[in-house]
């Protein structure tokens, strides 16, 4: 069986991390040992920073609990930010398998009202949201 852990913040780089582990097995199956790993995700958050939305849209990404976990402002992601304020992260939060996904118009990460939509990430979990 696998694992793959919430989105954390480490606390000497504050750079997002997740811990990976899975089995190891031989050629039979029969399972050997684990292999565990920690994985920088800031990768995540440069991307995200440099995605493009139109002339004045943004780009962000959530964890399944609606934590802010990647954003052009880390300051906002470094305290936690939760944002099951707004619609869409709330929709999410409550059925994060759901593929009934729209364009709305809502209040953005802002506080200004936008069109946007969202995407699940799948595993570790996590969508991503474009106003």
């Amino acid at each position: 069986m696998q694992y793959i852990s919430s989105v954390y913040i480490d606390s000497v780089t504050s750079e997002p991390l997740i811990f990976v582990a899975l089995p190891a097995t031989d050629a039979f199956g029969d399972l050997q040992g684990t292999l565990a790993a920690e994985v920088n995700l800031k990768f995540m958050w440069d991307v995200v920073d440099q995605l493009q939305v139109g002339e004045t849209g943004l780009a962000y990404v959530v964890d399944e609990q609606g934590n802010l976990i990647a954003f052009s402002d880390t300051a906002r992601v470094l305290t936690g930010e939760n944002m099951q304020n707004l619609q869409e992260v709330r929709e999410f939060v409550d059925d994060p398998t759901s593929t009934d996904v729209g364009v709305e118009v809502a209040t953005g990460i802002l506080g200004t009202t936008v069109v946007g939509t969202y995407a699940p990430l799948g595993a570790p979990g996590g969508m991503l949201c474009v106003k």
